[in-house]
């Protein structure tokens, strides 16, 4: 029996074949406009061929060093004024959520911590 190489993935397949059976790719296309006439396909350039579909693109995540922890400083202004603590959780909890909670704890401890001394005084 003969056999041929497929243009399109370089596999061995008999020379009768039509159709590679490894990649499906047919060998011979009618042409539309003169059914009789047979086109041979073309095979695919380097870069069809090294091709990925996807393209293969690096997943970039967010690391810990790129995020800030609140200082003790700013946690101690939200402890005594909590609506800092409010107002430092709606702008950082997109970009920092360590951050933005920890500044929305302070807030909250200094809240309790006024109405504490509210019902207590």
């Amino acid at each position: 029996m003969e056999v041929k190489k497929c243009p399109f993935c370089g596999k061995t397949v008999l020379a009768i074949a039509k159709v590679c059976k490894h990649c499906g790719k047919s060998f011979e296309q009618t042409n539309a406009e003169n059914p009789q006439q047979q086109v041979t396909a073309q095979p695919p350039t380097v870069e069809q061929r090294n091709y990925t579909y996807p393209p293969q693109t690096p997943i970039q995540t967010p690391t810990l060093a790129s995020q800030e922890k609140l200082s003790c400083l700013l946690g101690g202004v939200c402890f005594i004024l909590p609506i800092v603590g409010l107002i430092l959780f709606l702008i950082e909890r997109t970009n920092n959520p360590q951050k933005a909670n920890a500044a929305l704890g302070w807030g909250i401890a200094g809240f309790i911590l006024v109405l504490i001394g509210y019902y207590m005084g």
